[in-house]
């Protein structure tokens, strides 16, 4: 039942949970790699034909995703992103191995021709009846209250349904962040994940009415998204109150990040907006990751072959 090298193996677990930590990896990044990497050592124990460590196969991690799928009857076959993490976490834990290793171990052909079928993932967003719903009520709700916090909250959701940003980003905002570019649109510094900074945009005529009545009790300086007591709303407090919008509006609950995928969608599907400008909107290191967001209609690809097919023919 190979007991030895799981043994072994959960040596080098709780050093490699050491570096992880001496990195100042979070929590959530530990955890996520601690749960990978005691399934698959348990799963080495389940194997009942002996196995060493200098000689592991690549059929041991199609094996693992079995053994992993198994554990998930409910929730069906593992995702290609999934394969993707898990696999990631065992290069990077039998690389580890390597150097900590005095045999002078290579793992490379243990990963070496896994391939998964990149999957076509359509972020989830709100379709424009759904969308119109939601702001009604957030309107409804400035008629009725006409108050600091039925303010606050219209400004906190339109920057995510307009200007694509993430709650973290919303939070970090403050009054005098938002400059006034021209007579329609309003530019303001956003600090992203890593705490990268970008720049991006809104119509002023989405927030104006919002930023004019806050700020005649609020000072530049202070925080977008406080209490009346001058405390930044917790995280959590935003889908809470996402979720009582929801339910005022009638519509299935939805979450905030759904709102960033709406903005994405219809930056590029409904007003055909360029995808480069659409991942510097949206703080992407990588275009790969905007790339989810192009959705090219057929008619669109046609009109563009015939395009090209013209523009090829007066050459």
């Amino acid at each position: 039942m190979n007991q030895e090298l799981s043994e072994k193996l959960l040596s080098f677990l709780n050093n490699y949970e050491k570096k992880l930590k001496h990195e100042n990896k979070s929590i959530n990044t530990i955890n996520s790699y601690k749960n990978t990497l005691n399934q698959f050592i348990s799963y080495i124990s389940f194997i009942r034909d002996e196995i060493k460590l200098e000689t592991l196969k690549p059929s041991l991690i199609y094996g693992f995703f079995d053994y992993k799928e198994n554990l998930l009857k409910k929730q069906g076959s593992l995702k290609t992103g999934t394969k993707k993490v898990v696999t990631a976490h065992l290069k990077t834990f039998f690389t580890f191995i390597e150097v900590e290793d005095d045999n002078l171990l290579d793992f490379s052909k243990l990963f070496k021709g896994l391939k998964f079928k990149t999957e076509k993932r359509v972020p989830p967003s709100l379709d424009k009846n759904t969308k119109q719903l939601l702001l009604n009520e957030i309107e409804k709700k400035i008629l009725e209250k006409n108050d600091y916090v039925a303010f606050r909250d219209s400004l906190m959701l339109k920057l995510m349904i307009f200007a694509g940003l993430r709650i973290s980003e919303v939070l970090k905002l403050k009054y005098k962040a938002f400059v006034e570019e021209d007579e329609n649109i309003y530019s303001f510094l956003v600090i992203g994940k890593g705490n990268k900074e970008r720049i991006t945009y809104i119509e002023k005529d989405l927030i104006e009415d919002e930023l004019s009545e806050l700020l005649l009790i609020k000072k530049p300086d202070d925080f977008l998204c406080t209490s009346k007591n001058n405390k930044i709303v917790p995280r959590q407090n935003v889908d809470k109150i996402l979720r009582a919008f929801c339910k005022r509006a009638n519509i299935t609950p939805t979450s905030a990040h759904k709102l960033r995928h709406t903005f994405a969608n219809n930056f590029t599907n409904e007003h055909g907006g360029n995808i480069v400008h659409l991942q510097d909107l949206l703080g992407h290191g990588d275009i790969r990751t905007t790339m989810i967001y192009v959705n090219p209609r057929q008619e669109d690809v046609k009109r563009g072959f015939i395009q090209a097919f013209k523009l090829n023919q007066s050459m």
